[in-house]
């Protein structure tokens, strides 16, 4: 319940935020349109969220319309239509009242309507002394708060203060307007001021902003490339499979008493298996058993077994599943590096030995999730059997290329997502000068996205998560791009091409990643709103059904069908493995089982984190981290900017301001484009990660620049911004990328929040 609490908070600040600023000069008019949509976020929605929902609910929903039906009846006989729709924007972003339809309190929403017929017969006494009810909004919202944390927290002294305060003032500014009764009900003007956007720069593409946009991406490309990983680990491999009598099994002798501390085994693309370990010492008959069922889990990279025990010979048993090992490595008591005697018996498992790294460090082998990806990339390219199916293929496809170019070592199946994410510098680049049309601006969106962490880290590692950014970037900068060439009216094949475009990238989002999904619903949403003020509004479209005919025959061709081909086509290694089904079967099943799982994917996890804790950056996701000698530590942190993070978020408040006062066209398509990215995870109820947030964050970085573009001066808080994202990208750069550190610097100096657990 407390995720739909927070998105009550989060509507209701943005409601009285724009409020606030844009009452200093006029009334703020809200459209009908609107308050639907508010509404719709402040009431409807955060009941969605709940996971478990009951008539109560949709009893309270009801007996709000009626409320309301109320409320608008008595507007409508003695208000203007623009205090109608302040007013009912007053009443859908009381928190109390959004709060009792969240708990299904029947007997609130029957003590609302006795306290609406108070204030409706309240209004009508203060209007003979020219008193309006608007006056009194800072008393009603901090009243409305105060109740709000009363229903949330029962007994909560700060709820009491609130609303005691909220008592107190009204009563004190009552008795002071009744005193000196003057006009004081505001009321807008009819006529609405419009304020221009600031000017915009030339639209052309320049060769200094080719210059400006190589440099930045350049830059950006030597910091992920540097130290990416290792392009030696061990290849070769050796099966083993249970059921077959000497298969399942490794005997390892030493001639001597030997004391081993550990073992190290790397394990090829076969995934988790189950290994019994024992050991036999010198004058014994009997195999001691220390460790029964050991799971060794991830593929590609070392895994530790302790031994810690003098012994003559190494028993390891294969008891469940078929495993690929490449190496094993033995540790004396000293750590170092000792052969058994019969490794001759066992000639792909001690043929690569000088590739053994202790400790291993994410430049060594696979880390947090490309144990999925990594190794499903591999088995696309070889054919095998394939583990990990819970996503669309073709992200995997796309990694299973450097793969293909550079073996299976970490450096191999990391490639292609450092070229996409060092790709999404220049796309960003474009992306902001067609939206401003000043190179100054493209650069200090290109910066920031350079410097937003994230994109550093997950340019780093082989997960699909990266690869559809960039997609759904993709997709969105070409739909501006329409939407542009609509204002600019340009003739309807270049229109065309820019649908295309975006379509073509938003098959290959989904292709990759079912978030694709969000991102063609932001699109959809741009789309039609601009579509209809091209030709005038609804009542237009008659006038206009050649036009809109042509268009929606290339619409479904870029949005339905391509994307189907390309969705589908991107199963081709399926039925290469499993041919007992054709290609469209094989996607039909495959989706099935991908709703099912991610329905059902809720379990503990240390660095899991919910939507609101993204807002504020609250809980980094370690990818790996490693201990070293001298006191430091390699670690990879996903995580934003802390600048970016809570400055994107201030500006995406801002958008709403810009929207409502100064009528910014770019800060729809923001918004938009912000909420299509995240409000899906506010209904998703499975474990998530801050990663999830990382393509909402794309938007954060237009819309500071955005925000900054309208301030007094623009090239120097532009400038200000980089010059501080880039500090903190310089000191935070060796947590993102795994770079030893000393652990008391990070305790001391990085871990801003005591949430963060970098070290």
């Amino acid at each position: 319940m407390i995720s739909s609490y927070i998105e009550i908070l989060l509507s209701c600040l943005i409601f009285w935020v724009t409020y606030f600023f844009c009452a200093k000069k006029r009334q703020p008019v809200y459209t009908g349109f609107e308050l639907l949509l508010f509404y719709f976020f402040a009431r409807v929605f955060p009941v969605l969220m709940l996971q478990e929902r009951t008539r109560y609910h949709l009893l309270c929903l009801s007996a709000e319309w009626v409320l309301m039906a109320l409320l608008y009846y008595y507007l409508s006989q003695s208000k203007s239509r623009k205090m109608q729709h302040v007013i009912l924007g007053f009443y859908l972003f009381n928190p109390a009242l959004a709060v009792l339809v969240l708990t299904a309190n029947i007997k609130g929403i029957c003590v609302s309507v006795f306290v609406l017929f108070l204030l409706c017969a309240a209004d009508r006494i203060l209007e003979k002394r020219q008193i309006s009810l608007l006056a009194f909004w800072p008393e009603y919202l901090l009243f409305g708060t105060g109740i709000s944390v009363l229903l949330m927290a029962k007994n909560n002294i700060y709820g009491m203060c609130m609303t005691g305060l909220a008592v107190a003032g009204t009563v004190s500014r009552l008795v002071c307007l009744w005193k000196n009764p003057t006009q004081r009900r505001e009321a807008a003007s009819e006529e609405e001021e419009t304020v221009q956007e600031p000017v915009r720069g030339s639209q052309r593409f320049t060769g200094w902003d080719f210059i400006c946009m190589a440099a930045i991406t350049l830059l950006f490309a030597v910091a992920v490339l540097w130290k990416l990983g290792s392009q030696h680990t061990p290849e070769t491999f050796a099966s083993f499979r249970v059921g077959n009598p000497g298969e399942n099994e490794i005997v390892l002798q030493f001639g001597k008493e030997t004391e081993i501390s550990d073992i190290f085994i790397f394990p090829g693309h076969k995934g988790k298996r189950i290994i019994s370990f024992s050991a036999l010492s010198v004058g014994s008959t009997a195999w001691e058993v220390f460790d029964s069922r050991h799971s060794v889990e991830s593929v590609f990279c070392w895994n530790r077994v302790a031994v810690n025990r003098s012994l003559h010979s190494l028993g390891m048993v294969l008891m469940e599943g078929d495993a690929d090992i490449c190496e094993v490595v033995c540790l004396d008591r000293n750590g170092q590096v000792i052969l058994p005697d019969n490794s001759e018996d066992y000639p792909l498992l001690f043929d690569e030995q000088d590739l053994f790294r202790n400790p291993a460090t994410y430049y060594d082998g696979t880390m947090f999730d490309e144990v999925y990806h990594g190794r499903t990339a591999y088995e696309f390219l070889h054919e095998l059997p394939i583990y990990e199916n819970t996503h669309p293929p073709l992200g995997k496809s796309i990694i299973s290329i450097g793969i293909a170019l550079f073996g299976m070592n970490p450096f191999g199946f990391r490639i292609m997502c450092a070229l996409f994410g060092i790709g999404m510098i220049p796309l960003m680049y474009l992306f902001a000068h067609k939206m401003f049309g000043r190179t100054g601006v493209s650069c200090f969106a290109s910066v920031l996205l350079a410097t937003a962490f994230m994109n550093t880290t997950l340019s780093r590692i082989a997960t699909i998560d990266i690869l559809v950014a960039f997609f759904i970037l993709g997709m969105f900068y070409f739909m501006y791009g329409y939407t542009q060439a609509l204002q600019k009216r340009e003739p309807f094949f270049k229109q065309m091409l820019w649908l295309f475009n975006s379509g073509l990238f938003m098959a290959f989002a989904i292709s990759t990643k079912w978030t694709g999904f969000y991102g063609a619903a932001g699109i959809a949403i741009l789309f039609f709103v601009a579509l209809l003020q091209h030709i005038g509004g609804i009542s237009k479209i008659r006038e206009h059904t050649g036009y809109l005919m042509k268009t929606a025959g290339c619409c479904v061709l870029f949005f339905i069908l391509i994307p189907v081909v390309i969705y589908t086509l991107s199963y081709l290694p399926f039925p290469k493995v499993y041919t007992d089904k054709g290609l469209i079967r094989h996607m039909i099943d495959n989706a099935t089982l991908m709703l099912n799982y991610h329905k059902d994917c809720v379990f503990e996890h240390p660095y899991s984190s919910e939507w609101y804790k993204w807002l504020i950056d609250a809980r980094p996701l370690a990818d790996s981290r490693v201990y070293l000698e001298n006191g430091t530590v390699s670690t990879v942190m996903t995580f934003f900017n802390p600048l970016l993070c809570f400055g994107g978020l201030l500006a995406f408040l801002h958008q709403f301001y810009l929207r409502r006062e100064k009528k910014c066209k770019r800060a729809v398509f923001l918004i938009v484009g912000y909420l299509s990215m995240l409000l899906p995870w506010l209904i998703i109820h499975r474990t998530i990660f801050i990663y999830q947030y990382f393509v909402s964050g794309l938007f954060l970085v237009l819309m500071v620049a955005n925000s900054l573009s309208y301030s007094r001066h623009p090239k120097r808080n532009m400038a200000i911004f980089s010059v501080l994202s880039v500090i903190l990208y310089a000191m935070y750069y060796p947590v993102l990328t795994g770079q030893p550190v000393k652990v008391s610097f990070i305790n001391q100096v990085l871990e801003l929040f005591t949430t963060w657990n970098i070290a």
